[in-house]
This record gives C-alpha cells, sequence and structure tokens, in this order.
C-alpha cells in the first residue's frame, strides 16, 4: 500500500466531482487546455487500471495544486469502475475486489435437494 502519515485528520471530500461535472470538465479543459487535460487524466485512470486488488492509494502524495482535479478525474474513473472507492475524507482509494454476478463458490452445498 502506498500510505502516508499526512492524511491524519485530513478531508478532502469537499473536492470529490460535483453534480455539474460536465461543466466542470469543459471548465477545467478551458483552463489546462485540452492536450493537458487529457495527458494527466490518460495517467491517472493508466495508475487507477495498475491498483491492484485489496491496495490503495494515499491521495496526500499527490501535488497539492493538483489533489483536486486528481480526485476529480479519480470520481470520474469509478464511475465505470465500481469496484475503485474512496474512503470517506477522500484521503485514499481502494480497488477492492470485483463481484462477478453468477459466480458462486464450487464448494457451497446445496440446500435444498432437487
Amino acid at each position: 500500500m502506498i500510505l502516508s502519515d499526512k492524511s491524519q485528520g485530513v478531508d478532502f471530500s469537499s473536492f470529490r466531482l460535483p453534480d455539474n461535472y460536465g461543466e466542470w470538465i469543459l471548465d477545467t479543459i478551458h483552463a489546462m487546455g485540452l492536450k493537458e487535460y487529457t495527458e494527466y487524466e490518460g495517467k491517472v485512470f493508466s495508475a487507477l487500471d495498475g491498483l491492484r486488488e485489496g491496495r490503495c492509494f494515499d491521495v496526500t502524495l499527490v501535488p497539492e495544486d493538483m489533489r483536486e482535479i486528481f480526485i476529480r478525474i479519480c470520481c470520474l474513473y469509478i464511475h465505470d469502475h465500481p469496484q475503485v472507492v474512496f474512503n470517506n475524507t477522500y484521503t485514499r482509494i481502494y480497488k477492492q475486489k470485483k463481484y462477478e454476478p453468477g459466480k458462486l463458490d464450487q464448494r457451497r452445498k446445496k440446500i435444498c435437494p432437487r
């Protein structure tokens, strides 16, 4: 796990993606430039793709000037990857085991015989 002692008592939940996130994306692209935004988004998505199940990333390790954008891009990623979650204070991102519906443990005993 990539952790820092800086996350104690810190709360970044105010940086979560706003309800009007389409407007936020356009404003951010306008401020950063399309190329820089898409490159940064690609880096964040790649990092989250590479995060292994059961592991977490400490958001306090992200440079302070990029932290809000980082968290909001992570929120965009989470829309399509529900196994990736923040903790309540948005200081850590976890990748949980992916649930695959229809796959049951084969060792389970049948309760009702047919």
